[in-house]
């Protein structure tokens, strides 16, 4: 329902038709996935995918979401050849997010932008949305940038919301939400709960999470953690969620979080042990590949299985960011294993690591902490 953005939804309709590159810039709940799913009426199928702060190191992730692709170790042109070869004409690939997502995935778009619909979606106040930017200029891309909703757009939207409240207090809405979409969602959702709009965007996500039951608001965290969706049958209390509009289920049966603001606040409000417990369900869980189990692991408290599996990992064909990543957390698990021995040498990293700053990192965290050699150990 992308009410008051008929111009912008013209846009983008002509911008894919004439095969450019689109690049869709909005604030918090804007309303960028919203326009984008408008298409998917007449435009064909939208391959979508998701770049999250947890995966920004994976590279080509959120292509491989978007068409339910295994990891691969291909360079970027290979990879946009197998892409262009799996897009149908009438297709259009769309990656959200994009501010969070690899250098891989990026380097991707150069072979694919004048060949397939591809549509991006960025939020401009972040630190890194600036290089999406330019790289969109670079390739010619066209840029649609969301403002606010004008307060009769506002209504206009509210009205479709709740129908059934009294004229006066779906104007309240309208006025409360600021001509952001999400904030009237969300004011719609929790207006039969008595929640007043007070405050700002984060302050009415917090008042909207901290009414959901603990229980809920512990599976709204687990999925702030998950690398993706989970599956509906692992969860609970999802019915609850989905009232407060904070979950979303998708065709497939998974269920992820409508917005990533619920994501940020779920994962700013967990406790250390809570960050603990959760990653230990996460580390069990099927489907999470065992180089992010590895995280979880250690996360959890358990280094001892961290390093082990981050160990078998490095024999993993993976592309070289992702194996910065195993690195990392070996180099994170054997640090607070004082007595295990270093799976790796720092100066091989900087030698192998072409100045990755994972490896830089890994390497730093090694050089601080160098558990004694079998030697040192004996001589001890």
């Amino acid at each position: 329902m992308a009410v008051g953005r008929g111009d912008e939804l013209g846009q983008l309709r002509g911008a894919l038709q004439r095969g450019s590159l689109v690049v869709v810039s909005g604030g918090v709940g804007m309303g960028k996935t919203t326009l984008v799913q408008a298409l998917e009426a007449d435009m064909g199928r939208l391959l979508t995918g998701q770049s999250l702060p947890c995966t920004a190191q994976r590279t080509y992730q959120p292509i491989l979401n978007a068409l339910s692709w295994a990891p691969v170790s291909v360079e970027p042109p290979l990879m946009a050849d197998r892409v262009r070869q799996e897009l149908g004409a009438a297709d259009t690939l769309v990656l959200e997010d994009v501010q969070w997502s690899d250098e891989g995935t990026l380097a991707v778009l150069v072979g694919l932008a004048g060949h397939c619909g591809v549509v991006l979606t960025v939020e401009p106040s972040s630190s890194t949305a600036q290089r999406v930017r330019r790289l969109g200029h670079s390739l010619g891309a066209e840029f649609i940038d969301l403002r606010p909703l004008g307060p009769s757009e506002s209504r206009e939207l509210v009205d479709e919301l709740r129908p059934d409240l009294m004229i006066g207090e779906r104007q309240r809405l309208a006025d409360a939400s600021g001509g952001n979409p999400m904030v009237a969602r969300l004011l719609a959702n929790s207006f039969d709960r008595g929640l007043v709009p007070r405050g700002d965007d984060r302050a009415l996500v917090s008042a909207v999470v901290r009414r959901c039951s603990a229980p809920a608001r512990t599976t709204l965290a687990l999925l702030a953690m998950a690398p993706g969706p989970l599956p509906l049958d692992q969860l609970g209390e999802i019915e609850e969620l989905k009232g407060a509009g904070l979950v979303t289920e998708e065709p497939d049966g998974f269920i992820g979080p409508t917005h990533r603001l619920f994501a940020d606040w779920a994962l700013e409000s967990l406790g250390t042990d809570d960050r603990r417990g959760l990653a230990a369900v996460l580390a069990e869980t099927p489907g999470i590949p065992r180089r992010q189990r590895a995280e979880y692991l250690l996360e959890a408290g358990r280094a001892r299985e961290a390093l082990t599996l981050a160990t078998q990992c490095r024999a993993d064909p993976v592309p070289s960011a992702e194996q910065a990543a195993v690195l990392l957390t070996a180099a994170r698990a054997s640090k607070q294993l004082h007595d295990a021995p270093s799976m790796v040498d720092p100066a091989e990293l900087i030698d192998d690591g072409a100045h990755h700053r994972l490896l830089v990192r890994a390497a730093g965290a090694l050089k601080r902490h160098r558990p004694l050699s079998r030697r040192r150990r004996a001589a001890g």
